[in-house]
């Protein structure tokens, strides 16, 4: 088991009622971008296309003929290794040897316990708010109250990637709905941080872990609270972003801009 926590620090709206019956709209399903290029979001409980079939079919085969044994954890994620890998089998297998040593490293003394975080969580630097339009949860991070003390001694970015993973762990066994909410939407607020402020080095570590080992789950990122010389370096990079990397990285200009993907109930205030 990846994570441990007491029957009592389950949150009570974990999985809303709405959530059992929700049916996610085409956009959901699968993000198209310009060119043709497309990217299936929710994976599991539904029929997939025929191309679909025979990719996961040819990984099937090469992992079969490479002797590859995997945990079920990653098993069941074979459609999005194969998506993310352009139908390449090599390349997907690949993907999924790199997670089952992470996996087995990181999981590998014991579960994650929800005891031995608390101290780290309480510091409100990473949570779930409440969930998107489509019922995506909405994970938030305040890169403000990283304690100065994190940065000192050099813990910050492995506590902050113990905190993510099991959030993303305990997204997966009380958040999501098979065939319905896969996917979460993360909001990084850089409030009150210049541009020589922002902990680049935790940031690039969030976007590894998410990219490498939990793939095709984040559906969108929103970073939020942007310094001026931050706002002026990402307009200069903006243009040279790829369709699919500009749908998923979002730079509102203003929190209230939130309102067009999320009831409001669902952000603090600050948050628009």
């Amino acid at each position: 088991m990846p994570i441990s926590l007491a029957e009592e620090n389950v949150a009570e709206f974990s999985l809303p009622q709405e959530a059992l019956t929700f049916q996610p709209d085409e956009f959901a399903l699968i993000s198209k971008f310009t060119g043709g290029d497309q990217e299936r979001k929710i994976h599991t409980n539904l029929q997939l296309r025929s191309d679909e079939q025979e990719r996961v079919k040819a990984l099937q085969d090469e992992a079969k003929k490479l002797g590859r044994e995997y945990y079920i954890s990653i098993t069941v994620m074979a459609t999005r290794y194969i998506s993310y890998a352009r139908g390449d089998p090599t390349k997907a297998i690949k993907m999924m040897d790199e997670t089952q040593e992470w996996r087995k490293e990181f999981f590998g003394s014991g579960p994650l316990a929800d005891s031995s975080l608390m101290s780290d969580m309480s510091h409100g630097i990473l949570y779930f708010t409440g969930r998107d339009f489509a019922l995506r949860p909405i994970l938030v991070i305040r890169a403000e109250r990283l304690p100065n003390e994190w940065h000192k001694d050099g813990s910050g970015v492995t506590r902050l990637i113990r905190m993510l993973v099991f959030c993303m762990e305990y997204l997966r066994r009380y958040m999501f709905v098979p065939g319905r909410i896969e996917n979460i939407v993360v909001l990084i607020d850089l409030k009150n941080l210049g541009i020589s402020q922002v902990p680049i080095a935790a940031l690039k570590s969030i976007y590894s872990v998410l990219s490498h080992h939990y793939i095709v789950r984040v559906f969108k990122f929103y970073i939020v609270n942007m310094s001026y010389m931050l706002s002026s370096l990402v307009s200069v990079v903006k243009p040279i972003l790829t369709d699919r990397q500009r749908q998923k990285l979002n730079f509102p200009k203003s929190v209230s801009e939130c309102k067009e993907w999320v009831a409001l109930h669902h952000l603090e205030e600050d948050l628009g």
